[in-house]
């Protein structure tokens, strides 16, 4: 999966709640960590299950209470 800007942008605002001053690569490795860390058992399962096969847009769960919306494996936001 890829991440937009807008996606790492939103993801810093509303899921960390912090303004973003990373550059784009190290905001990457910030937002994958804090996914995994966020995920239950079946929400991972559903990511290895989703994620690669170029689906036209899915949400999907992340911890309790957020959503992430992929479009063809690139994430667009996060709500």
């Amino acid at each position: 999966m890829k991440f937009t800007k807008h996606f790492i942008d939103r993801y810093f605002e509303r899921i960390l709640q912090c303004k973003n001053s990373l550059n784009y690569s190290e905001a990457v490795s910030a937002v994958k960590s804090d996914i995994i860390e966020k995920q239950n058992n079946t929400q991972k399962y559903a990511f290895e299950y989703f994620i690669g096969n170029r689906i036209p847009e899915i949400k999907l769960p992340i911890g309790t209470g957020h959503r992430l919306v992929i479009r063809k494996d690139w994430a667009i936001t996060v709500y």
